[in-house]
């Protein structure tokens, strides 16, 4: 174990994170948890071997996380009450906190997005990069994020067997949720894919992966996130976050512009979002419409004309609960 619990509890933490080992289960992230249950037991000086209601809810109250974080913790101490209890210590299952989604993607304006694309097609070799090889792909993975709204690592586990030139697709065999799908191109982008293999900007001639380097292997999400900072510093987009949680401009923000901007041409062909939602859910590999819901979410600042159809579109679809975090 990586923490030396040193509260109260430590013998029984100890136990249960040894319990879970020697059961082949996950317990790196409940390690974590009570790493930091430890800590506050320590902090707030609790000698009694019993964790009541009123500790675990002062708990909670002192964390300055996410809703999603606070209802992990719950389920890690859920699952810890009951091991107490079967050592006959008394023990509070906390109730897993309800609350909405709330992160907020950053949204690329009309000028932002073509800086980032003037500064990807010119980006210099950083420091830090060994090779060209991931800087000369930079500009089609920008590309092909924003015109397929692709997740990074469903683009980087792309290999050419999963592209189909002739019907403009690509093939998204390792995704999340484990849902495969195939996913359309543009003709734009499709000419701009197979103008690219013939470059072998990929790597070697007979290079299996899209976005591999010069000995055929993938790179890692690292480099090419890396390198995106370099292109937001160079096409000047500065971002200050005003919340400590909040998410600033990244590349998987692509995929969300990509997602308004689909919302954007839909309606202005005349086709309602009730239409459009239950495709492009499929399309981007969702489980469901509601998992949809948290791309609908975004600052309207920049695109006030598209707020209007998306209110009205969700008021009936996703109800809220109103529940506090």
């Amino acid at each position: 174990m990586l923490y030396k619990f040193s509260s109260v509890f430590h013998n029984e933490f100890d136990g249960y994170i040894a319990l879970r080992a020697s059961s082949g289960k996950t317990y790196k992230d409940e390690e974590y948890i009570l790493a930091d249950l430890d800590r506050f037991l320590i902090k707030t000086k609790t000698t009694s071997k019993v964790l009541t209601e009123d500790i675990i809810m002062i708990w909670f109250q002192s964390m300055n996380v996410k809703p999603t974080t606070k209802k992990r913790k719950a389920a890690v101490i859920r699952d810890l009450a009951k091991y107490l209890s079967s050592l006959g210590i008394e023990a509070f299952a906390p109730e897993s906190p309800r609350g909405s989604y709330d992160y907020a993607p950053y949204i690329f304006s009309e000028d932002e997005f073509s800086r980032i694309i003037a500064v990807a097609d010119n980006l210099p070799i950083p420091s830090y990069i060994s090779g060209i090889q991931a800087t000369a792909q930079m500009p089609f993975l920008v590309r092909l994020l924003f015109g397929c709204g692709l997740r990074l690592g469903e683009a980087l586990s792309l290999c050419w067997n999963n592209v189909d030139v002739d019907a403009g697709t690509l093939s998204i065999l390792y995704a999340k949720n484990k849902k495969q799908r195939i996913v359309p191109m543009s003709d734009s982008l499709t000419k701009l894919c197979a103008a690219y293999r013939r470059s072998e900007l990929c790597g070697s001639e007979d290079a299996d992966y899209l976005f591999g380097n010069r000995e055929g292997n993938p790179y890692c999400q690292v480099w090419f996130r890396m390198l995106f900072s370099t292109i937001l510093k160079n096409a000047g987009i500065e971002y200050t976050r005003s919340v400590k949680q909040e998410r600033g401009p990244c590349l998987h923000c692509l995929r969300h512009l990509f997602v308004l901007r689909s919302f954007s041409k839909a309606e202005a062909n005349g086709r309602p979002l009730s239409d459009s939602v239950p495709y492009l859910s499929t399309y981007l590999g969702h489980n469901s419409v509601m998992e949809t819901d948290k791309y609908l979410k975004f600052s309207y600042e920049m695109y006030p004309d598209a707020h209007d159809a998306i209110d009205i579109y969700t008021r009936g679809i996703f109800p809220r609960l109103g529940v506090s975090e």
